[in-house]
């Protein structure tokens, strides 16, 4: 049999060429399944091959219109504003997104119900039921008359296949159909039959029944000797019938659970048991609870063992998306995530990196299902008031890294509740070290800039803080924040907040020693403070804070000298202060105002020919005489703001 499936594959493909030979000027296209055409190619020097590979966004995008306009009789106005849905929620889901056949069920299912699930298991879930349940008869197909016969049994051999499939790696290319046949009926034989015989001969119609269909698994190609191989049509379909067929065969939520327990420790099957956790859920009252619970106790008892633990973590805080158990088990879920990320960031750094980030499991707590998130966010105010008041310094800061990362998402409607409870303690700290979000005690008036400066001298207000649990990412300083501030707000109440802030610059800048200045992030953050389009956003802004502006162009222009390679981007952001010196005899409209009041001043340090001008420059700013004496210096060279380096050349001046 095995020979004449070969034979007849390479008549077909000699009949092909020789069309080809006999028609030469006809363009044409042969189709061919990929498993089983390498052992019968068409002639290279002939054809071109090429593998359809998963459709790009634009792909994508064009198929789910086309898909609409031919199944949706409405408006185009509606149509698309349904495209345009339809895409952004099955962004959760972009590998399936990309699948032609996946696309095209998901596009089915939405026209059904209306929506995409947020989560992959519920994708899953309805995908695969779409395929199974619904397409044959959607198309009005019956069944054959012997498949009729094990109608009840076609959905459990299915879970019974992929189970066994899907433990044996070797399998998931494809199985051959003798071997399928056998497995099958394997598993019909004493559940619907008493005789071998009328076990298998089921099977093979089984299979048969499945040849040639674009169902859930079908047949594929043929191997080198010729055989039938059949696989599942997607990895989904394979996925969601094992979880199935493990929950389908556990006689308890116990035993399902010491049944996946080790995989997801070490991080195997994750889809599977994730399917399996929300299959199990639905199937029984409270399940939920039960998995997740004991998941928790599992996590407590991997105490000593990080990598297990976080691993068990990981799909813990997943599984919250898309079950919602009782408000004990999310709270033991909540605590557990932050105890491990506080733990995380105890650990040497050269250790640490190997293990689950707290970013991951912080993020995926953010994007729990929505009913859980009020025992979420009650649990975390318990835990992080817990942390920054009782316990080691160490892991007072850690608590409020994460309160400050998720302060603006998670954690918006607790994080000043959490920080006034914690008021002596935050202040306390503040006295050794600059904390993260440091600027939001300035805000609550806790503290002053002047404190801030005599506790960690005017250079910690330019100092990043490095997230130690969010590695490779940065809180900007405090400095910038105060700057920055005026530049973004809106309320008249916030303006006259920052416009402060703004002139207590300038009086620190002042009164500190001279040298202040003398790093690249200091140099960017004054570069950023001094586009042309923020100097003249609000005239009032402008005219209360000139002197702070006049200060930090003086500032950058000392940068400007010393900086002997400055990025070509910061050079064309900033080309109206490279240029200064044109702006002396230029009177075009793109001028920044600033100019037309003060120009002259910042040119005389370095041309001292028009120091006749810097005196009616700064009375007519209307410069107290503390201000213009500070300015007068500066352009004599008897002070500098910026440190000039020892060696130029040895610094780095690439924007990061």
């Amino acid at each position: 049999m095995n020979s004449q499936i070969q034979a007849i594959a390479k008549k077909n493909r000699d009949d092909v060429e020789s069309f080809a030979n006999f028609y030469p000027s006809v363009p044409i296209l042969v189709t061919s399944r990929e498993v089983g055409y390498k052992e019968a190619p068409l002639n290279e020097e002939i054809f071109n091959s090429f593998s359809l590979g998963s459709f790009n966004d634009e792909q994508v995008k064009e198929y789910t219109e086309k898909w609409f306009k031919v199944t949706i009789e409405e408006t185009e106005n509606k149509r698309t504003k349904k495209v345009e849905a339809f895409l952004n929620e099955s962004k959760g889901v972009p590998d399936l997104q990309k699948n032609p056949l996946m696309l095209g069920l998901m596009c089915n299912i939405y026209r059904g119900e209306g929506y995409i699930p947020r989560n992959r298991p519920d994708v899953y879930e309805k995908c695969a039921d779409m395929l199974f349940e619904r397409g044959d008869k959607r198309r009005d197909i019956k069944l054959p008359i012997p498949i009729q016969k094990i109608q009840t049994k076609i959905k459990p051999t299915i879970m019974y296949l992929a189970n066994w499939i899907y433990r044996e790696q070797s399998l998931q290319g494809g199985v051959i159909e003798q071997k399928l046949i056998t497995k099958a009926s394997e598993y019909l034989l004493k559940r619907r039959f008493e005789d071998p015989d009328d076990a298998e001969q089921a099977a093979g119609e089984f299979v048969r029944f499945c040849r040639g269909r674009a169902w859930v698994f079908t047949d594929v190609g043929t191997n080198r000797d010729g055989d039938n191989l059949y696989k599942f049509t997607h990895r989904t379909f394979l996925e969601y019938f094992t979880a199935c067929s493990l929950v389908r065969n556990s006689k308890s939520v116990e035993e399902l659970f010491n049944i996946l327990l080790p995989k997801i420790a070490n991080q195997e099957w994750d889809m599977v048991c994730q399917l399996a956790f929300k299959i199990q859920d639905k199937k029984t009252e409270d399940a939920g609870d039960e998995l997740l619970d004991s998941l928790v106790d599992e996590i407590e008892k991997a105490q000593d063992n990080l990598e297990i633990q976080g691993n068990l973590l990981d799909f813990t805080v997943r599984c919250l998306e898309f079950i919602v158990p009782s408000p004990k088990v999310t709270k033991k879920i909540t605590k557990a995530t932050i105890d491990y990320c506080i733990t995380w960031g105890c650990v040497e750094k050269s250790e640490r990196d190997q293990y689950i980030k707290p970013g991951n499991l912080l993020d995926n707590l953010s994007d729990s299902y929505q009913e859980n998130i009020s025992s979420i966010v009650d649990k975390s105010k318990l835990v992080l008031i817990d942390y920054i008041n009782n316990s080691d310094n160490d892991q007072k800061i850690l608590a409020l890294e994460i309160l400050g990362k998720y302060d603006r998402s998670l954690f918006t409607s607790i994080s000043f509740d959490i920080n006034s409870s914690c008021k002596i303690s935050i202040l306390n700290l503040l006295q050794n070290k600059m904390l993260p979000y440091t600027y939001n005690y300035l805000r609550y008036e806790w503290i002053s800039i002047d404190y801030l400066i005599n506790q960690h001298r005017f250079e910690g207000l330019f100092e990043y803080y490095p997230y130690i649990l969010f590695p490779n990412t940065y809180i900007c300083s405090i400095g910038e924040d105060l700057l920055t501030g005026i530049l973004i707000s809106n309320s008249p109440e916030e303006m006259q907040e920052y416009k402060s802030f703004m002139n207590s610059f300038a009086e620190i800048i002042m009164i500190t020693e001279k040298p202040i200045f003398n790093n690249q992030k200091q140099f960017l953050l004054i570069s950023s403070l001094l586009d042309d389009y923020y100097l003249g956003r609000d005239k009032d802004i402008f005219f209360d804070s000139l002197f702070t502006f006049s200060l930090l162009i003086m500032i950058f222009t000392e940068f400007e000298t010393y900086l002997e390679f400055v990025s070509e981007a910061v050079i064309s952001d900033f080309s109206f202060l490279f240029e200064l010196f044109d702006f002396a005899e230029y009177e075009g409209e793109n001028k920044p105002d600033i100019f037309n009041h003060i120009l002259y001043t910042f040119i005389a340090r370095y041309e001292p020919q028009y120091m006749d001008k810097v005196q009616n420059e700064l009375d007519n700013c209307k410069f107290t005489p503390e201000q213009q004496a500070l300015i007068w210096q500066w352009v004599r060279r008897e002070i500098d703001f910026v440190e000039k380096p020892q060696n130029s050349e040895n610094i780095d001046f690439e924007e990061n």
